[in-house]
């Protein structure tokens, strides 16, 4: 059962994560040649895919591991 929770709630969070960082880049604009639209969405949905990785350390067990 506890499997099962924790995959609705990792969709929830990701929907909420790309919700949120759609919506940040449709309401800032960048008038810029050089950077692309999508950078607002692209780095909002980097920072806030961390902070949800930072925040669901203790809950959630996994390992980032560095190719040596």
């Amino acid at each position: 059962m506890r499997n099962k929770n924790q995959v609705i709630y990792g969709l929830l969070i990701t929907l909420g994560v790309f919700a949120l960082s759609a919506i940040a880049g449709s309401l800032l604009k960048l008038n810029n040649e050089v950077i692309p639209n999508s950078f607002v969405t692209h780095t909002t949905m980097l920072l806030l895919a961390l902070g949800m990785i930072y925040s669901l350390r203790k809950q959630v067990n996994y390992k980032i591991a560095v190719p040596k």
